[in-house]
């Protein structure tokens, strides 16, 4: 959960600073952006359940959240970006 947590983190600094890694840009994901610059955050944490396993079960849970459905960047998180530690929480930072 560490690793993930940290490639997370790291994921949603870019995201918080405006980097972008597509021409197009999910509506949902630039409101998520715009509500951390507005609050003067530097990056936002959500809690996406408990979960086990491998980055692969993981992936396969996170498809079945209703979550995904408003922000289906969530489930393009690519197994590099992936940390695990001790415990069951997965966050998306």
């Amino acid at each position: 959960m560490k690793k993930l947590f940290c490639i997370l983190l790291c994921l949603c600094l870019l995201t918080a600073c405006g980097v972008s890694n597509t021409a197009e840009e999910n509506p949902h994901l630039q409101n998520i952006r715009e509500q951390i610059q507005a609050s003067d955050k530097l990056c936002g944490v959500a809690y996406l359940g408990d979960v086990e396993g491998d980055f692969a079960a993981v992936h396969e849970d996170i498809k079945t959240q209703e979550y995904l459905k408003v922000y289906s960047f969530i489930g393009e998180i690519e197994e590099s970006h992936f940390t695990q530690n001790e415990g069951n929480e997965l966050y998306c930072v």
